[in-house]
């Protein structure tokens, strides 16, 4: 659904105007190269607790970077599109930032990134997320909510590849 994918600067116009009417908006920002339940359940979980849910997505360097060469299995065009069609999914966006995940400079761009977005909450989970602690901080610093899914991890994306590879 080409009407969902939205480039940075409209998805700030969405949620200014979105605030303006009262609605709440969550923002999940992530990978989803292969999407699996745990994501399913995650993306679930930001829309029974707001009234629009923003994913933002890694772009394909992004994941390069944080997953190897071998990353991501599907590019950024057809992860975009697979998650427009998601029905718990109201925006989507790319990350274009290249990021590497481990580094200072990473912590200022997704702050920046948050800022300007300015959404009601992030939402992560807590045990798949390994920078849940750096959203905390980050939410607390500019004054919005993390929601945290505890639930136990289901899946992960690099599991499902390895199983994959093992059998070709």
């Amino acid at each position: 659904m080409k009407k969902k994918i939205k480039s940075l600067e409209e998805i700030v116009e969405i949620v200014k105007k979105a605030k303006s009417h009262k609605s709440t908006v969550s923002l999940i920002t992530g990978c989803f190269d292969v999407v699996h339940i745990g994501h399913i359940k995650l993306l679930s979980f930001a829309k029974k607790r707001s009234d629009i849910v923003i994913v933002g997505l890694e772009n394909d360097q992004n994941i390069k970077i944080a997953k190897g060469g071998d990353r991501p299995i599907h590019k950024l065009e057809e992860r975009i599109e697979v998650l427009s069609e998601l029905i718990s999914i109201d925006y989507v966006f790319a990350i274009e930032s290249v990021i590497d995940f481990s580094s200072p400079g990473a912590n200022r761009q997704y702050l920046f990134l948050y800022k300007k977005i300015k959404p009601d909450y992030l939402v992560t989970n807590l045990h798949a997320d390994r920078f849940w602690k750096n959203k905390q901080k980050h939410a607390n610093e500019i004054g919005i909510k993390l929601l945290l899914d505890k639930r136990r991890r289901l899946s992960a994306s690099s599991k499902i590849v390895e199983l994959l590879e093992k059998q070709f």
